[in-house]
């Protein structure tokens, strides 16, 4: 009864062990951005709407954003997402800027995102990276 018992106990633990890591998914992107338009680095509000923009083409959800303009004029954008986050910081003086997208779950896709912010920073080299969470 004792072998009978622990081989179900065994067995429904490793199954649900199994079920969480499968349901346990995300996707991390990280993305560079480098000899940017001038324009579009140094215009906190085309960013602002061109970030949430790209969010909406992934698939992600916003639900709220803080955002800070130093004084260089290098700019931070951090985004809560209903599936994670997402962050964007820019380096005028260098014409670049990095971004992250941290997404849980199979439905978000990060080439969208990519696409919508490489039309709008115009770009001369940039690279996307892409990192299966479990």
């Amino acid at each position: 009864m004792k072998k009978i018992l622990f081989v179900f106990l065994f067995s429904a633990f490793t199954l649900y062990a199994h079920e969480s890591e499968l349901r346990l998914k995300g996707k991390h992107s990280f993305a560079s951005y480098h000899q940017c338009s001038h324009e579009a680095l140094h215009d906190s509000n085309g960013l602002r709407e061109a970030f949430l923009t790209a969010i909406e083409a992934s698939g992600a959800h916003t639900l709220s954003y803080t955002e800070h303009v130093f004084e260089d004029g290098a700019y931070t954008l951090v985004i809560l997402l209903s599936e994670s986050h997402a962050t964007l910081h820019t380096y005028p003086e260098l014409k670049s800027c990095f971004v992250d997208l941290f997404t849980f779950g199979e439905h978000c896709k990060a080439q969208p995102f990519h696409h919508v912010l490489i039309e709008y920073l115009d770009p001369g080299l940039s690279n996307l990276n892409l990192i299966e969470r479990s």
